[in-house]
């Protein structure tokens, strides 16, 4: 699998990393919705998965899925964040995200990418 992790914090990336990683999978990381949106514009690439933290500095989860949603509205997007209430819900869904998993939950993340 081809994944995209966005998420300001290394340790929570790396934390994400270890939970869905397998052997096969290229997994390019990114610490501000900035620079993933400036990759995803430059390069030719289809990723299976996006992985976005909703609360960052600068460019939030929000506001960068609706920019890749630009760029490609059939990429798959999932919210991987502390915040998971009802209102974040219904935002997301409203963008297109595909799935929102707390970061208290990861053990369930790999299987719901990858199935």
């Amino acid at each position: 699998m081809l994944i995209i992790l966005v998420d300001d914090n290394s340790l929570i990336r790396t934390t994400i990393r270890e939970f869905i990683e397998d052997k096969e999978d290229i997994i390019y990381e990114f610490s501000s919705g900035a620079s993933v949106i400036q990759f995803l514009k430059e390069e030719r690439f289809e990723p299976d998965w996006i992985l976005l933290d909703i609360k960052m500095k600068s460019m939030n989860g929000f506001t960068t899925a609706k920019q890749i949603k630009l760029i490609n509205s059939n990429w798959k997007i999932a919210f991987i964040t502390n915040y998971d209430s009802h209102l974040y819900q219904k935002k997301a869904k409203e963008i297109g995200v595909n799935l929102l998993i707390s970061k208290d939950n990861l053990s369930c993340l790999k299987e719901a990418i990858k199935s």
